[in-house]
Protein backbone atom coordinates (compact mmCIF):
# COMPACT_ATOMS: atom_id res chain seq x y z
CA UNK A 1 0.00 0.00 0.00
CA UNK A 2 2.76 2.44 0.94
CA UNK A 3 4.49 1.69 -2.35
CA UNK A 4 1.32 2.51 -4.31
CA UNK A 5 0.78 5.74 -2.40
CA UNK A 6 4.42 6.63 -2.91
CA UNK A 7 3.92 6.12 -6.63
CA UNK A 8 0.81 8.27 -6.55
CA UNK A 9 2.79 11.07 -4.91
CA UNK A 10 5.41 11.24 -7.66
CA UNK A 11 2.87 11.27 -10.42
CA UNK A 12 1.13 14.17 -8.66
CA UNK A 13 4.24 16.31 -8.89
CA UNK A 14 4.50 15.73 -12.61
CA UNK A 15 0.87 16.66 -13.21
CA UNK A 16 1.21 20.09 -11.63
CA UNK A 17 4.22 20.71 -13.85
CA UNK A 18 2.27 19.76 -16.93
CA UNK A 19 -0.43 22.29 -16.04
CA UNK A 20 2.14 25.04 -15.48
CA UNK A 21 3.92 24.09 -18.68
CA UNK A 22 0.69 24.28 -20.65
CA UNK A 23 -0.25 27.70 -19.24
CA UNK A 24 3.19 29.02 -20.11
CA UNK A 25 3.01 27.43 -23.54
CA UNK A 26 -0.42 28.91 -24.33
CA UNK A 27 0.56 32.39 -23.18
CA UNK A 28 3.74 32.50 -25.20
CA UNK A 29 3.20 30.52 -28.39
CA UNK A 30 -0.16 31.48 -29.88
CA UNK A 31 -0.11 34.05 -32.65
CA UNK A 32 -3.62 35.50 -33.02
CA UNK A 33 -2.92 36.52 -36.61
CA UNK A 34 -2.17 32.96 -37.66
CA UNK A 35 -3.96 30.65 -35.23
CA UNK A 36 -7.63 29.68 -35.26
CA UNK A 37 -8.89 26.48 -33.67
CA UNK A 38 -11.70 26.20 -36.19
CA UNK A 39 -9.31 26.62 -39.13
CA UNK A 40 -7.17 23.78 -37.83
CA UNK A 41 -10.05 21.49 -36.87
CA UNK A 42 -11.72 21.96 -40.27
CA UNK A 43 -8.51 20.89 -41.97
CA UNK A 44 -8.22 17.58 -40.08
CA UNK A 45 -9.33 14.29 -41.59
CA UNK A 46 -9.24 11.11 -39.50
CA UNK A 47 -9.80 8.38 -42.10
CA UNK A 48 -9.68 5.71 -39.42
CA UNK A 49 -7.95 5.41 -36.07
CA UNK A 50 -4.64 4.62 -37.81
CA UNK A 51 -4.72 7.28 -40.54
CA UNK A 52 -4.78 11.01 -39.84
CA UNK A 53 -4.16 13.88 -42.24
CA UNK A 54 -4.27 17.65 -41.98
CA UNK A 55 -4.25 20.25 -44.73
CA UNK A 56 -4.18 23.93 -43.78
CA UNK A 57 -7.13 26.05 -44.90
CA UNK A 58 -5.17 29.22 -44.16
CA UNK A 59 -2.47 30.05 -46.66
CA UNK A 60 -0.70 32.25 -44.09
CA UNK A 61 0.00 29.36 -41.76
CA UNK A 62 3.53 27.95 -41.79
CA UNK A 63 2.27 24.37 -41.31
CA UNK A 64 0.95 23.35 -44.74
CA UNK A 65 0.07 19.71 -44.17
CA UNK A 66 0.70 16.63 -42.08
CA UNK A 67 0.02 12.94 -42.68
CA UNK A 68 0.38 10.31 -39.97
CA UNK A 69 -0.26 6.61 -40.56
CA UNK A 70 0.20 3.44 -38.56
CA UNK A 71 0.82 0.36 -40.71
CA UNK A 72 -0.69 -2.69 -38.98
CA UNK A 73 1.37 -5.01 -41.21
CA UNK A 74 4.86 -3.74 -40.39
CA UNK A 75 3.87 -2.09 -37.05
CA UNK A 76 5.42 1.27 -37.90
CA UNK A 77 4.08 4.80 -37.54
CA UNK A 78 5.17 7.25 -40.24
CA UNK A 79 4.66 11.01 -39.99
CA UNK A 80 5.26 13.42 -42.86
CA UNK A 81 4.98 17.21 -42.56
CA UNK A 82 5.32 20.06 -45.04
CA UNK A 83 6.03 23.59 -43.87
CA UNK A 84 6.10 26.86 -45.80
CA UNK A 85 8.83 27.59 -48.35
CA UNK A 86 10.03 23.99 -48.40
CA UNK A 87 9.40 21.19 -50.87
CA UNK A 88 11.12 18.58 -48.69
CA UNK A 89 9.01 16.84 -46.04
CA UNK A 90 9.92 16.61 -42.37
CA UNK A 91 9.52 12.90 -41.57
CA UNK A 92 9.48 10.79 -38.43
CA UNK A 93 9.16 6.99 -38.14
CA UNK A 94 8.52 4.88 -35.03
CA UNK A 95 9.17 1.14 -35.23
CA UNK A 96 7.10 -0.66 -32.60
CA UNK A 97 8.56 -4.09 -33.43
CA UNK A 98 11.48 -3.55 -31.07
CA UNK A 99 10.76 -3.92 -27.35
CA UNK A 100 13.21 -1.07 -26.76
CA UNK A 101 11.61 1.30 -29.30
CA UNK A 102 11.16 4.01 -26.67
CA UNK A 103 14.90 4.23 -26.09
CA UNK A 104 15.42 5.05 -29.78
CA UNK A 105 13.31 8.21 -29.67
CA UNK A 106 15.83 10.63 -28.17
CA UNK A 107 18.19 10.30 -31.14
CA UNK A 108 15.25 10.39 -33.55
CA UNK A 109 13.87 13.62 -32.04
CA UNK A 110 17.26 15.32 -32.13
CA UNK A 111 17.71 14.30 -35.76
CA UNK A 112 14.28 15.74 -36.62
CA UNK A 113 15.15 18.95 -34.77
CA UNK A 114 18.16 19.35 -37.08
CA UNK A 115 15.90 18.99 -40.11
CA UNK A 116 13.50 21.60 -38.69
CA UNK A 117 16.39 24.00 -38.04
CA UNK A 118 17.40 23.69 -41.68
CA UNK A 119 14.00 25.06 -42.75
CA UNK A 120 14.91 28.56 -41.47
CA UNK A 121 11.56 29.03 -39.72
CA UNK A 122 11.10 32.08 -37.53
CA UNK A 123 10.19 31.80 -33.84
CA UNK A 124 6.70 33.00 -34.74
CA UNK A 125 6.44 30.22 -37.35
CA UNK A 126 7.52 27.57 -34.85
CA UNK A 127 5.06 28.86 -32.25
CA UNK A 128 2.25 28.70 -34.78
CA UNK A 129 3.16 25.15 -35.83
CA UNK A 130 3.31 24.02 -32.19
CA UNK A 131 -0.12 25.53 -31.59
CA UNK A 132 -1.58 23.73 -34.62
CA UNK A 133 0.00 20.42 -33.60
CA UNK A 134 -1.47 20.66 -30.11
CA UNK A 135 -4.92 21.38 -31.54
CA UNK A 136 -4.58 18.39 -33.90
CA UNK A 137 -3.52 16.16 -31.01
CA UNK A 138 -6.28 17.27 -28.64
CA UNK A 139 -8.99 17.12 -31.29
CA UNK A 140 -8.12 13.47 -32.06
CA UNK A 141 -6.94 12.35 -28.63
CA UNK A 142 -9.95 10.10 -28.01
CA UNK A 143 -10.39 8.75 -31.54
CA UNK A 144 -6.91 8.21 -33.00
CA UNK A 145 -4.81 5.19 -32.00
CA UNK A 146 -1.95 5.51 -29.51
CA UNK A 147 0.43 4.82 -32.39
CA UNK A 148 -0.84 7.95 -34.20
CA UNK A 149 -0.72 10.03 -31.02
CA UNK A 150 2.87 8.94 -30.38
CA UNK A 151 3.73 10.26 -33.84
CA UNK A 152 2.12 13.65 -33.25
CA UNK A 153 3.70 13.98 -29.80
CA UNK A 154 7.08 13.27 -31.44
CA UNK A 155 6.46 16.18 -33.82
CA UNK A 156 5.49 18.44 -30.91
CA UNK A 157 8.64 17.45 -29.03
CA UNK A 158 10.85 18.07 -32.08
CA UNK A 159 9.42 21.55 -32.67
CA UNK A 160 9.62 22.32 -28.94
CA UNK A 161 13.39 21.73 -29.07
CA UNK A 162 13.60 23.89 -32.19
CA UNK A 163 11.81 26.64 -30.29
CA UNK A 164 14.18 26.40 -27.32
CA UNK A 165 17.26 26.42 -29.52
CA UNK A 166 15.91 29.44 -31.41
CA UNK A 167 15.82 31.36 -28.12
CA UNK A 168 19.04 29.88 -26.74
CA UNK A 169 21.25 27.91 -29.18
CA UNK A 170 22.84 26.01 -26.27
CA UNK A 171 19.44 24.73 -25.10
CA UNK A 172 19.06 22.27 -27.95
CA UNK A 173 18.98 18.86 -26.24
CA UNK A 174 16.28 16.40 -25.23
CA UNK A 175 16.27 14.25 -22.10
CA UNK A 176 13.42 11.82 -22.74
CA UNK A 177 10.84 12.12 -20.00
CA UNK A 178 10.82 8.96 -17.86
CA UNK A 179 7.03 9.12 -17.68
CA UNK A 180 7.05 8.22 -21.38
CA UNK A 181 9.35 5.28 -20.76
CA UNK A 182 7.02 3.70 -18.19
CA UNK A 183 3.74 4.39 -20.04
CA UNK A 184 2.53 7.38 -18.02
CA UNK A 185 2.76 9.93 -20.82
CA UNK A 186 3.33 10.43 -24.51
CA UNK A 187 6.67 11.43 -25.98
CA UNK A 188 8.20 14.53 -24.44
CA UNK A 189 11.49 16.06 -23.30
CA UNK A 190 12.12 16.88 -19.66
CA UNK A 191 13.39 20.31 -20.68
CA UNK A 192 9.99 21.28 -22.13
CA UNK A 193 7.94 20.55 -19.01
CA UNK A 194 8.21 23.69 -16.92
CA UNK A 195 6.78 23.44 -13.41
CA UNK A 196 5.81 26.15 -10.93
CA UNK A 197 8.04 25.93 -7.85
CA UNK A 198 5.04 26.82 -5.70
CA UNK A 199 3.11 23.87 -7.08
CA UNK A 200 6.05 21.52 -6.54
CA UNK A 201 6.45 22.67 -2.94
CA UNK A 202 2.75 22.08 -2.32
CA UNK A 203 3.04 18.57 -3.70
CA UNK A 204 6.10 17.87 -1.57
CA UNK A 205 4.21 19.07 1.51
CA UNK A 206 1.33 16.77 0.65
CA UNK A 207 3.67 13.85 0.19
CA UNK A 208 5.47 14.45 3.48
CA UNK A 209 2.18 14.74 5.37
CA UNK A 210 1.38 11.18 4.29
CA UNK A 211 4.74 9.44 4.16
CA UNK A 212 7.28 11.64 5.91
CA UNK A 213 10.51 12.95 4.50
CA UNK A 214 12.99 11.05 2.36
CA UNK A 215 16.43 11.61 0.88
CA UNK A 216 14.90 12.20 -2.55
CA UNK A 217 12.39 14.75 -1.24
CA UNK A 218 15.18 16.64 0.54
CA UNK A 219 17.21 16.64 -2.69
CA UNK A 220 14.28 18.09 -4.64
CA UNK A 221 13.76 20.82 -2.01
CA UNK A 222 17.45 21.76 -2.15
CA UNK A 223 17.19 22.05 -5.93
CA UNK A 224 14.13 24.29 -5.65
CA UNK A 225 15.87 26.56 -3.14
CA UNK A 226 18.98 26.92 -5.27
CA UNK A 227 16.92 27.90 -8.34
CA UNK A 228 16.21 31.66 -8.40
CA UNK A 229 13.38 31.60 -10.96
CA UNK A 230 9.68 31.09 -10.27
CA UNK A 231 9.55 27.95 -12.43
CA UNK A 232 11.76 24.94 -12.89
CA UNK A 233 12.12 22.33 -15.61
CA UNK A 234 11.37 18.72 -14.87
CA UNK A 235 14.91 17.92 -15.98
CA UNK A 236 16.28 19.86 -13.00
CA UNK A 237 13.90 18.03 -10.65
CA UNK A 238 14.78 14.64 -12.10
CA UNK A 239 18.51 15.40 -11.99
CA UNK A 240 18.29 16.13 -8.26
CA UNK A 241 17.33 12.52 -7.46
CA UNK A 242 20.16 10.22 -6.50
CA UNK A 243 20.14 6.46 -6.31
CA UNK A 244 18.84 4.99 -3.07
CA UNK A 245 19.06 1.42 -4.31
CA UNK A 246 21.70 -1.12 -3.40
CA UNK A 247 21.01 -3.62 -6.11
CA UNK A 248 22.78 -6.97 -6.02
CA UNK A 249 21.95 -7.46 -9.68
CA UNK A 250 25.23 -7.15 -11.57
CA UNK A 251 23.35 -6.02 -14.70
CA UNK A 252 22.29 -2.84 -12.87
CA UNK A 253 25.52 -1.81 -11.20
CA UNK A 254 25.94 1.07 -13.65
CA UNK A 255 22.30 2.16 -13.40
CA UNK A 256 21.93 5.46 -11.55
CA UNK A 257 18.52 4.53 -10.12
CA UNK A 258 19.00 0.77 -9.83
CA UNK A 259 17.05 -1.91 -11.71
CA UNK A 260 13.60 -1.57 -13.16
CA UNK A 261 12.63 -4.45 -10.90
CA UNK A 262 14.15 -2.92 -7.76
CA UNK A 263 12.01 -2.02 -4.78
CA UNK A 264 11.48 1.72 -4.94
CA UNK A 265 11.34 1.87 -8.74
CA UNK A 266 8.16 2.97 -10.47
CA UNK A 267 7.10 -0.04 -12.51
CA UNK A 268 8.63 -3.47 -12.96
CA UNK A 269 10.65 -3.98 -16.13
CA UNK A 270 13.98 -5.12 -17.50
CA UNK A 271 17.10 -2.99 -17.43
CA UNK A 272 17.75 0.23 -15.55
CA UNK A 273 15.13 2.01 -13.47
CA UNK A 274 13.81 5.17 -15.15
CA UNK A 275 11.54 6.43 -12.38
CA UNK A 276 11.61 6.34 -8.60
CA UNK A 277 8.38 6.66 -6.68
CA UNK A 278 8.71 10.25 -5.52
CA UNK A 279 8.95 11.32 -9.15
CA UNK A 280 5.98 9.16 -10.13
CA UNK A 281 3.95 10.86 -7.43
CA UNK A 282 4.96 14.27 -8.75
CA UNK A 283 4.01 13.22 -12.30
CA UNK A 284 0.56 12.04 -11.25
CA UNK A 285 -0.18 15.23 -9.35
CA UNK A 286 0.96 17.37 -12.27
CA UNK A 287 -1.26 15.50 -14.75
CA UNK A 288 -4.25 15.19 -12.43
CA UNK A 289 -6.16 17.75 -14.53
CA UNK A 290 -5.09 16.06 -17.76
CA UNK A 291 -3.16 19.03 -19.21
CA UNK A 292 -1.36 19.33 -21.47
CA UNK A 293 -3.08 16.54 -23.39
CA UNK A 294 -0.21 16.05 -25.79
CA UNK A 295 1.86 14.85 -22.84
CA UNK A 296 -0.68 13.53 -20.32
CA UNK A 297 -3.07 10.79 -21.31
CA UNK A 298 -5.68 11.78 -23.93
CA UNK A 299 -8.25 9.47 -22.29
CA UNK A 300 -7.41 10.96 -18.91
CA UNK A 301 -10.31 12.08 -16.74
CA UNK A 302 -9.67 14.60 -13.95
CA UNK A 303 -8.64 12.68 -10.86
CA UNK A 304 -8.30 9.40 -12.76
CA UNK A 305 -4.99 8.22 -14.20
CA UNK A 306 -4.33 5.35 -16.58
CA UNK A 307 -1.30 3.85 -18.27
CA UNK A 308 -0.74 3.94 -22.02
CA UNK A 309 -0.41 0.39 -23.31
CA UNK A 310 2.88 -0.17 -25.11
CA UNK A 311 2.10 -0.84 -28.81
CA UNK A 312 4.89 -3.45 -28.76
CA UNK A 313 2.64 -5.67 -26.62
CA UNK A 314 -0.35 -5.09 -28.91
CA UNK A 315 1.12 -7.10 -31.79
CA UNK A 316 -0.90 -10.30 -31.58
CA UNK A 317 0.34 -13.85 -31.82
CA UNK A 318 0.81 -14.92 -35.42
CA UNK A 319 1.52 -11.38 -36.66
CA UNK A 320 5.23 -11.57 -35.83
CA UNK A 321 7.39 -12.99 -38.59
CA UNK A 322 10.93 -14.28 -38.84
CA UNK A 323 12.70 -11.86 -41.21
CA UNK A 324 13.98 -14.76 -43.36
CA UNK A 325 13.14 -18.44 -43.34
CA UNK A 326 14.49 -20.80 -45.98
CA UNK A 327 16.95 -23.64 -46.34
CA UNK A 328 19.93 -21.28 -46.34
CA UNK A 329 19.19 -19.35 -43.13
CA UNK A 330 19.85 -21.18 -39.91
CA UNK A 331 18.43 -20.21 -36.51
CA UNK A 332 20.02 -21.08 -33.24
CA UNK A 333 17.66 -21.40 -30.32
CA UNK A 334 17.52 -22.09 -26.62
CA UNK A 335 14.51 -24.08 -25.47
CA UNK A 336 12.21 -22.40 -22.96
CA UNK A 337 12.92 -25.10 -20.37
CA UNK A 338 16.68 -24.69 -20.63
CA UNK A 339 16.42 -20.89 -20.64
CA UNK A 340 14.42 -20.89 -17.41
CA UNK A 341 16.95 -23.24 -15.83
CA UNK A 342 19.95 -21.19 -17.04
CA UNK A 343 21.33 -24.06 -19.12
CA UNK A 344 21.33 -22.10 -22.41
CA UNK A 345 22.19 -25.13 -24.57
CA UNK A 346 21.87 -24.01 -28.18
CA UNK A 347 20.47 -26.02 -31.05
CA UNK A 348 20.20 -25.23 -34.75
CA UNK A 349 17.21 -25.41 -37.07
CA UNK A 350 16.06 -24.48 -40.59
CA UNK A 351 12.59 -22.99 -40.54
CA UNK A 352 9.65 -23.03 -42.93
CA UNK A 353 6.20 -21.42 -42.57
CA UNK A 354 2.94 -23.28 -43.13
CA UNK A 355 -0.44 -21.66 -42.34
CA UNK A 356 1.13 -18.98 -40.09
CA UNK A 357 3.02 -21.59 -38.03
CA UNK A 358 6.74 -22.36 -38.16
CA UNK A 359 8.02 -25.89 -38.78
CA UNK A 360 11.25 -27.79 -39.34
CA UNK A 361 11.72 -30.74 -41.68
CA UNK A 362 12.32 -34.29 -40.51
CA UNK A 363 12.23 -37.61 -42.39
CA UNK A 364 8.95 -38.22 -40.59
CA UNK A 365 7.45 -35.01 -41.95
CA UNK A 366 7.31 -31.39 -40.86
CA UNK A 367 7.20 -30.72 -37.13
CA UNK A 368 6.42 -27.51 -35.25
CA UNK A 369 9.63 -25.87 -34.05
CA UNK A 370 10.20 -26.22 -30.29
CA UNK A 371 9.23 -23.45 -27.88
CA UNK A 372 12.19 -21.24 -27.09
CA UNK A 373 14.24 -18.16 -27.98
CA UNK A 374 15.59 -18.03 -31.56
CA UNK A 375 18.53 -16.06 -33.03
CA UNK A 376 19.73 -15.73 -36.63
CA UNK A 377 22.82 -14.44 -38.38
CA UNK A 378 21.26 -11.34 -39.97
CA UNK A 379 20.06 -9.22 -37.04
CA UNK A 380 20.55 -8.82 -33.29
CA UNK A 381 17.07 -9.73 -32.07
CA UNK A 382 15.58 -12.66 -30.23
CA UNK A 383 12.35 -14.30 -31.41
CA UNK A 384 10.34 -15.98 -28.67
CA UNK A 385 8.32 -18.92 -30.03
CA UNK A 386 5.35 -20.60 -28.39
CA UNK A 387 3.38 -23.36 -30.15
CA UNK A 388 4.98 -22.60 -33.50
CA UNK A 389 4.23 -18.85 -33.46
CA UNK A 390 6.41 -15.87 -32.60
CA UNK A 391 4.93 -14.17 -29.55
CA UNK A 392 7.69 -11.68 -28.77
CA UNK A 393 10.60 -9.91 -30.45
CA UNK A 394 13.26 -7.91 -28.62
CA UNK A 395 16.92 -7.06 -28.30
CA UNK A 396 19.02 -10.21 -28.09
CA UNK A 397 21.22 -8.70 -25.38
CA UNK A 398 18.24 -8.59 -23.02
CA UNK A 399 17.64 -12.33 -23.20
CA UNK A 400 20.92 -13.99 -23.97
CA UNK A 401 23.90 -11.66 -24.48
CA UNK A 402 26.24 -14.65 -24.48
CA UNK A 403 24.24 -16.69 -27.00
CA UNK A 404 26.08 -17.02 -30.29
CA UNK A 405 24.58 -16.16 -33.63
CA UNK A 406 24.49 -19.11 -36.04
CA UNK A 407 27.26 -19.66 -38.55
CA UNK A 408 26.38 -18.50 -42.05
CA UNK A 409 27.29 -21.92 -43.44
CA UNK A 410 24.26 -24.23 -43.03
CA UNK A 411 24.65 -27.16 -40.68
CA UNK A 412 22.40 -30.19 -40.24
CA UNK A 413 19.60 -29.75 -37.73
CA UNK A 414 19.88 -31.94 -34.64
CA UNK A 415 18.11 -32.12 -31.31
CA UNK A 416 18.22 -34.66 -28.52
Amino acid sequence: MKKLIFLSFIISLIIVGCNSSLDSFENNTLNPNLSSNNDVIDGIQLVDKNTLSYSSLNSLKPLNSITTTYNTNNHKTTLSMFVKNSSQAITYTINFNNELWKLDQEDAILSTRSVINSKNLSLSDINSILSDLEIIFENNSLTASDQILYGISAAISSFSIAKRSKIDPTNNGCSIHPGFLVGKSYLGCQEDLIVSKIDINNILNEYESQFGNSQNISSIRNTLQSNSSMDISFKDIYSSINSTFNSSNTDCKKCILGCGSSHGCCGNYKGCCYYVHELCYIHDKICINCKPKWFCLPSCKPGELKLIKDPFTDIKDGEYKFPVYNSFIKYNYVTSYEFINDQNIQYSVYITEIDNKYYYFTFEGNKIIPDGYYFNNIDNYYYKVTNGSIVEIGAKTLICPDCLQPNITPEPFSIN
